[in-house]
């Protein structure tokens, strides 16, 4: 029997390295377990590991909570991750921290991305990616461009203010 809804992943906390990988082998095992096509799956996958990934890198590292709670072992990221199969469409959702800094960069790259038809999507990514592979750039852009093309959505996303920084949440959904 096939269920109308579903969660595949859901994660609210403390973000780290090791624990990443584990959320990542958990959904690459959820998925596995569905009756989704592999062509399918594959792309639900590598959407959610590269929003996952990209919290984790580019998300403020803390070494203490927002609360003030101090964390000596290893620097983190606050984030929420989360897969839900909902009505016939998968849907991933990452969010995380944001620095004021980062906001402005941020959201152009969100717009540029979203706005830009297939083509243009495709020729740019290549472009890019060539310009990349010669620089030293973090945030080139290379990973949201790639979501775009995967997913069959635009990437919806809020940035609201958060603390003394921002709150960052993206949603891409895949059917």
């Amino acid at each position: 029997m096939k269920l109308n809804s579903y969660i595949l992943l859901e994660f609210k906390g403390r973000l780290n390295g090791p624990l990443l990988d584990q959320l990542l082998a958990s959904l690459q095992w959820n998925l596995e377990e569905t009756e989704t096509s592999v062509s399918l799956r594959k792309r639900v996958f590598s959407i959610a590991m590269e929003s996952f990934q990209n919290v984790y890198r580019y998300a403020p590292q803390l070494t203490h909570s927002l609360s003030g709670e101090v964390n000596d072992d290893m620097a983190y990221s606050e984030a929420h991750l989360t897969v839900v199969y909902e009505q016939g469409k998968y849907k991933v959702k990452a969010g995380n921290m944001l620095l004021k800094e980062q906001e402005n960069a941020l959201t152009k790259q969100l717009e540029e991305v979203n706005h830009a038809d297939s083509e243009s999507l495709r020729q740019r990514y290549n472009e890019t990616l060539q310009n990349y592979r010669t620089s030293n750039n973090k945030g080139a852009g290379l990973g949201l461009m790639d979501m775009k093309r995967k997913a069959n959505s635009p990437l919806i996303y809020t940035i609201q203010p958060y603390q003394d920084h921002f709150w960052f949440d993206i949603e891409l959904q895949i059917w």
